[in-house]
């Protein structure tokens, strides 16, 4: 099968567009979602999900979760956040920045939830395959028919393939929506780079399995590193990740000190401190909506 001039093992081209991932967002809120519609989103989230919702005239419902449940969203938080006006929930799993998985019982308990209502999901799973421990990732769409039937599924080469220069993603799901995002792609990008969806395919085709696994034992090993090196600071409380490449500790016990004459009230003041003192550059929580959390990323050699 031909996919935008490259040959392409594809079944059901139909199903698939292809993107970059952050592509694959924008194009899904547009398509998906009307002005006035709201939008269910847990924190900790990508800085992206919201601005996106935004745009396409929708209202992010923002859903505080319980770092003693490493930030997941409960079935009854989402029971109780649906209304008449819910058109779309936001999973992704395994987690940037929160570096945590969903486990099936528990996406199991959020699909449940949403039988006989008309809220889409939106499940982002562009780290599947860095899962750690005993952490089973399932796609959100497999729980069911009715999850298969009401899921966009957003996935890319990024993260499994070390492509993140490369800027190719794909979107899954009903087959109206997919056209839509489709017609949306075609007076936008018009399509992926053909050299690029090459390099995809090979990607799939003829990738080896022993270095995929081989590099998410690596990254699982500097999550151990990370976490426990940040959990035997004073004040810093951080969950060992279970997918992803990043820690998201707790430094809220920080706010209000003074450090060597630098004020730290918020994650923004922390992360400023640290990289003008100490020369350590991390994220703050509050662009991901956490603002006692900074996010670190443990993607970089040991």
């Amino acid at each position: 099968m031909i996919l935008f001039g490259v040959a392409a093992p594809v079944a059901q081209l139909d199903r698939a567009s292809v993107y970059g991932t952050e592509g694959c967002v924008f194009e899904s809120r547009q398509a998906v979602l009307d002005p006035g519609d709201e939008v269910i989103l847990p924190i900790p989230y990508w800085v992206t999900y919201p601005e996106t919702i935004k745009l396409a005239g929708a209202t992010p419902k923002i859903i505080q979760t319980d770092k003693n449940n490493s930030y997941k969203i409960t079935p009854s938080q989402l029971k109780e956040a649906i209304t008449e006006k819910t058109a779309m929930l936001v999973i992704n799993s395994p987690n940037n920045p929160g570096g945590f998985t969903y486990t099936p019982e528990e996406l199991a308990g959020l699909a449940k939830v949403l039988e006989g209502t008309n809220v889409c999901v939106l499940s982002d799973e562009i780290y599947e395959k860095l899962i750690y421990g005993d952490t089973k990732f399932v796609s959100f769409a497999s729980l069911s028919k009715d999850a298969y039937n009401r899921t966009l599924t957003i996935n890319g080469f990024s993260k499994t393939f070390s492509m993140t220069g490369w800027r190719l993603g794909y979107t899954a799901g009903p087959v109206e929506v997919i056209k839509a995002m489709a017609r949306l792609q075609s007076h936008m990008t018009q399509n992926a780079v053909a050299f690029v969806q090459e390099a995809a395919i090979a990607a799939l085709c003829e990738s080896d399995d022993e270095a995929i696994e081989n590099i998410r034992i690596e990254f699982e090993r500097r999550g151990k590193y990370m976490a426990q090196r940040l959990n035997n600071i004073e004040g810093v409380v951080c969950t060992e990740p279970t997918g992803a490449f990043y820690c998201f500790p707790d430094v809220s016990s920080h706010y209000g000190r003074n450090i060597n004459g630098a004020r730290i009230n918020a994650s923004c003041d922390f992360a400023k401190a640290l990289l003008e003192q100490a020369n350590v550059a991390l994220v703050p929580g509050e662009p991901f909506g956490c603002d006692n959390n900074v996010r670190l990323s443990f993607a970089c050699s040991l």
